[in-house]
C-alpha cells in the first residue's frame, strides 16, 4: 500500500517536451503539461525524465523548426535540466 507521503511521480517522455516547445502554451496539448509543470513547482508531484531527452527535445526540435522556443517555454523546460532541483539527485 503507498504511503500517504508519496507524491506522484510522473514521467515526462520528450514528446511532451517536443509539444510544449511546439505548441502554443494556451493551446492543447502544452495548456496541459504547463499545468502539470506548475503542480509540480507548487510540490503536488515530482516530474523525471531521461537526459537523452535533452537531446531529443531541446535541440533535435531547434534544428528541426530553425527557430528559437518562446522565453516561457524555455523558463519552463530549463526548470527540469537542473539536478541539484531533484529529489531523487545524489548530491
Amino acid at each position: 500500500m503507498p504511503n500517504n507521503n508519496t507524491r506522484l511521480l510522473v514521467y515526462l517522455d520528450a514528446c511532451v517536451f517536443i509539444d510544449l516547445i511546439q505548441t502554443p502554451p494556451h493551446l492543447e496539448p502544452a495548456k496541459t503539461i504547463v499545468s502539470i509543470i506548475a503542480d509540480a513547482e507548487q510540490g503536488k508531484c515530482d516530474l523525471i525524465t531521461s537526459t537523452v531527452t535533452i537531446a531529443e527535445a531541446w535541440c533535435g526540435n531547434a534544428e528541426i523548426e530553425r527557430k528559437e522556443p518562446s522565453a516561457e517555454v524555455e523558463r519552463l523546460v530549463s526548470r527540469l535540466w537542473n539536478p541539484a532541483a531533484s529529489p531523487h539527485s545524489a548530491g
